[in-house]
């Protein structure tokens, strides 16, 4: 698959099939930290709506390690969250969700928002049985085996992240 850094223009609609999409967000990986507040998850909401523009039927699952639970839970309330002590925890609660035999026919694209090259496999197979994939990661942060797996990549700085409206400064929780 080719590796493209393009505007997002909404979600295909294929005959027969969903139109919804599942947003899977391992917000550690897009903050660059495990240890953030309720402001950095803010960001971090605001920053994936910005690009992808979330639709009521559209799927949102968050992932984080236990320290992020509460702030994931304050910043972005009505989405389903997933957490996991230990190493690659959030990762392991994304490739479970991504490794759902019934995700292909339940959704016509699925974002993936890590460059963790540990999804590698999973979107490799989603992509080469029919599946729409596309990544959003932090530039010099994403897998390359990740980036061409996927159907499409879009990669952002960390450093310009858009600041949530609600502050633009940062608060420790």
């Amino acid at each position: 698959m080719g590796f493209t850094q393009t505007a997002v223009a909404g979600c295909r609609v294929l005959n027969g099939a969903p139109s919804r999409r599942a947003i899977l967000v391992d917000i550690e990986n897009i903050l660059g930290t495990a240890d953030f507040c309720h402001r950095d998850a803010a960001m971090a909401r605001y920053t994936i709506e910005s690009v992808f523009r979330p639709r009521l039927d559209d799927l949102i699952i968050v992932a984080s390690s236990h320290r992020g639970v509460f702030a994931v839970r304050r910043a972005w309330p009505h989405v389903r969250q997933l957490w996991q002590s230990g190493p690659d925890g959030a990762d392991l609660q994304l490739l479970g969700e991504l490794s759902h035999p019934d995700i292909p026919n339940r959704f016509a694209e699925i974002v993936l928002a890590s460059g963790d090259g540990i999804f590698t496999e999973a979107v490799r197979q989603l992509t080469q049985g029919g599946g729409t994939v596309t990544v959003l990661a932090p530039d010099g942060g994403c897998s390359t085996h990740l980036a061409f797996a996927a159907t499409r990549t879009f990669l952002f700085d960390r450093s310009i992240v858009i600041p949530c409206p609600l502050t633009s400064e940062r608060i420790a929780a």
